[in-house]
């Protein structure tokens, strides 16, 4: 990937890692990183299918926003998780 050493120490410490810096990591050492994670397979096969109509531009943008309300709703449930399990301070 021709990176510098302190570039690929930064990579692995960073928790938010993109998925083109990861796939990057993948092509180099001959590894298909889409098999252990499934957000990369998703935004793949979305961004595999360039539209050529408005039809197929709308139906994307349609898969974008389901993916998105699917994503707020995990968020919100982990965010109630955590607040029934985080001890409440009393005054």
């Amino acid at each position: 990937m021709h990176l510098s050493r302190m570039s690929f120490y930064n990579h692995v410490k960073d928790k938010d890692l993109s998925l083109e810096v990861l796939q990057g990591y993948g092509r180099a050492m001959g590894y298909d990183f889409s098999r252990d994670l499934t957000d990369i397979r998703e935004v793949e096969q979305i961004l595999e299918i360039e539209p050529l109509t408005l039809e197929e531009a709308i139906l994307q943008a349609e898969a974008w926003r389901d993916r998105f309300y699917q994503l707020q709703e995990e968020f919100h449930a982990y965010l109630d998780d955590l607040l029934l399990f985080t001890p409440c301070k009393e005054s």
